[in-house]
This record gives C-alpha cells, sequence and structure tokens, in this order.
C-alpha cells in the first residue's frame, strides 16, 4: 500500500471511530454530526468556518524509516441560510520541523438532508476558506500548496465552474451572493479587469478603470458596492453601473445597514457624518462622546453589523456610545483602559451590545 492510500485509510479510520463519516441529517434546530461531534450551524463563523478535530499522531514507517507524523483536521463551513454544509478533511505528514508535501484533502458538500452532494479529493493541496452560495447553487473555495494559490468555482453538482490561479483576494458579499475576483495578471498601467460571479455561478467580466485596486466593500444587502482605487472611493450598483466618487481625504466612506445612508468618518477631526446615499446630504453627525453631561472628543469610531459605535478616552476609561442607522444613541458603556491586554471585543446578543477584553483571544 502506498503513502498516499495509507493516509487515506488513517483517516477514514479516525473519523468513523467516533462515529458515522457521512454526518447525519439536520434537525430545525440546524443540528448536526461530524463524526462523534454534534454541531449547531447557527455557531459556525460564516466565513471563517470552525475546526471540528484536530488530531496529531505518530505512526512507525519500518525500522529502516524514521517514525512519521500526521496531522489530522476536520473543518466545517455552511451557507448564509445554515441548511447546506462541507467538510474539508485534511491529512498532512511531516518529519520533524521539515514538512513534506503528501498532503490528501477531501472535499465533502452536503444538503440540508445531509445528503452528499459532491466530493472532490486534491493531493498537494490544502484548502483553508470555503464559502456557499445564498442560494446553495455555487461553493467557492481556496486551493493552496507551496507553488499554487487559487480558487475553485463548482456548482452543487460537482461540475467546475472556473478555477482561478492567483494570489488575488476573492471578495465576497455578506450574504454570499456576489463575488468578485481578478481574472487576469495585475499590471500597474492598465484597467482592472475582475470576474463578477453571482449566486448562481454567472459570470460578468468587469473592467474598473486604471489605478492601485486596494479593495471591495459590498453594502449590508449587496445591492451596492464601493471599490478603492488610488485616492477615490468609487460607487456602483449590484449591476456594475457606475454612480458617483469621493476622494479619501474627504473621509473613508462606510455602508449603513438601511442602505440608504452611508456614514463619513473624517480622518482629521474623527467626526462621523451620516448622509444620503445618492444626494450626499448631511442628515446628522456625532461630533463627540458624552459622558456626564461633558463633551468628550472622539477617540477612535467602529461599525457593527449596519450599527457604529464612538469611543471617548477620560482619564483612565473609555466611553463607548453605540448609535443605529438613524443616529439614535442606543446604549452608553464604561470599561476601564487596560494595559498588556489586546483591545476590548464587542459584538451584539439579544439586542445588547457586549464589551469584553481580547485576553487570550485568537
Amino acid at each position: 500500500m502506498n503513502k498516499l492510500k495509507t493516509i487515506q485509510l488513517i483517516l477514514l479510520i479516525l473519523l468513523v471511530a467516533g462515529g458515522n463519516l457521512k454526518t447525519t441529517g439536520q434537525t430545525n434546530d440546524k443540528f448536526i454530526r461530524v463524526g462523534d461531534t454534534t454541531i449547531n450551524l447557527n455557531d459556525v463563523d460564516l466565513d471563517k468556518g470552525q475546526v471540528v478535530k484536530r488530531v496529531q499522531y505518530v505512526r512507525n514507517c519500518g525500522e529502516e524509516r524514521v517514525k512519521q507524523n500526521y496531522f489530522v483536521q476536520i473543518k466545517l463551513f455552511t451557507s448564509p441560510n445554515r441548511d447546506n454544509y462541507a467538510l474539508v478533511l485534511d491529512t498532512v505528514s511531516w518529519l520533524g520541523e521539515s514538512w513534506n508535501r503528501d498532503t490528501e484533502t477531501d472535499f465533502q458538500y452536503y444538503n440540508k438532508n445531509g445528503k452528499l452532494l459532491f466530493e472532490k479529493k486534491f493531493t498537494g493541496f490544502s484548502l483553508y476558506l470555503c464559502y456557499i452560495s445564498a442560494n446553495n447553487k455555487v461553493v467557492a473555495f481556496s486551493r493552496t500548496n507551496e507553488d499554487y494559490e487559487g480558487y475553485d468555482f463548482y456548482k452543487s453538482d460537482g461540475t467546475l465552474i472556473k478555477e482561478y490561479s492567483t494570489s488575488e483576494k476573492l471578495y465576497v458579499g455578506p450574504l454570499h451572493r456576489n463575488f468578485f475576483i481578478c481574472n487576469v495578471m495585475y499590471d500597474c498601467n492598465g484597467a482592472n479587469t475582475f470576474d463578477h460571479i453571482d449566486e448562481s455561478g454567472n459570470i460578468e467580466e468587469v473592467v474598473f478603470p486604471k489605478g492601485f485596486f486596494r479593495g471591495i466593500k459590498f453594502s449590508p444587502r449587496e445591492n451596492y458596492y464601493i471599490i478603492s482605487l488610488d485616492n477615490q472611493q468609487l460607487f456602483y450598483d449590484i449591476n456594475n453601473v457606475f454612480i458617483w466618487k469621493q476622494p479619501k481625504d474627504k473621509g473613508f466612506i462606510y455602508f449603513l445597514k438601511d442602505e440608504k445612508s452611508y456614514l463619513l468618518s473624517e480622518p482629521s477631526t474623527n467626526y462621523i457624518k451620516i448622509k444620503d446615499l445618492f444626494t450626499h446630504q448631511l442628515k446628522y453627525k456625532v461630533d463627540s462622546v458624552i459622558y456626564n453631561g461633558n463633551k468628550i472628543p472622539i477617540y477612535r469610531s467602529f461599525l457593527l453589523n449596519g450599527d457604529f459605535y464612538v469611543i471617548g478616552k477620560k482619564d483612565s476609561i473609555y466611553i463607548y456610545s453605540f448609535y443605529n442607522e438613524r443616529g439614535e444613541l442606543l446604549q452608553t458603556e464604561t470599561v476601564p483602559v487596560l494595559r498588556k491586554v489586546k483591545p476590548y471585543k464587542v459584538f451584539k446578543k439579544d439586542g445588547k451590545f457586549i464589551i469584553k477584553p481580547r485576553i487570550n483571544d485568537h
């Protein structure tokens, strides 16, 4: 038996030992089983996925050969509606500090009933990222090794849509309805040519103006997007129709969840201005943090799922003020200024904003 088949057999044994390799059907609560582990798909990060198992072990390769180390990882990704899901089964062998390249990666895509829709095996590659489109019809994943970087797009029946051999970033909308990826080699003197892939796998080539391309920001419902090009922010609708542009030195633009307004963060003052998405008319602004009746200068500001918050600093405390897209103050919290820890983490749960230190947060 060759090394690759041995790796496949060991991976199968490790998975089946704890339960069924093919996950069982989901319930209305979005629970599935992977091996002997029960997972709630609602708890899986939509973009980063979730590691279900990570196992390291040693196999004796015979008296005349050194012992071989193996690393096995099972990673789970889910769709935006938390129905369909994908498993990435990675096995990598290495000797001491020197990694070998006999990686065996198995990609499996399941529907909401736990039925395996298609499976792909790759030798010598690892899969780190996976995105399932909003309607479950498209699966995109990264595929890399020491000599290759790229993304593969597949239909739900396993048909290859297109393979992109590129180290460029894949831009994914928050609802996974739209994807953008550069489809030509970068040319600093040429136009920026991208493929726009919709949730059903249809591809449209889009040519943006010349310049240094810095990224794409989608609106929350993916009806619009902004590209950052040199010192300009260019606003498009999702049909790739250009609407307006604005220089960055006037402030960085962020979409709000109503898609009727945008937030402008002024770099010189840290003031927050909310303007109409099409007319640029000022609706309101936040120029300070109010604490005990006093105005505190804005120290920093952040967007959080369409809401936003500003931070003021006074003596040994931070003051957090949370607003919705209409400019209504939702909540104010104070936390101590901590040293030797990472910045605070902010999240929203049951309608309330919660602030926690990022201690040991990876």
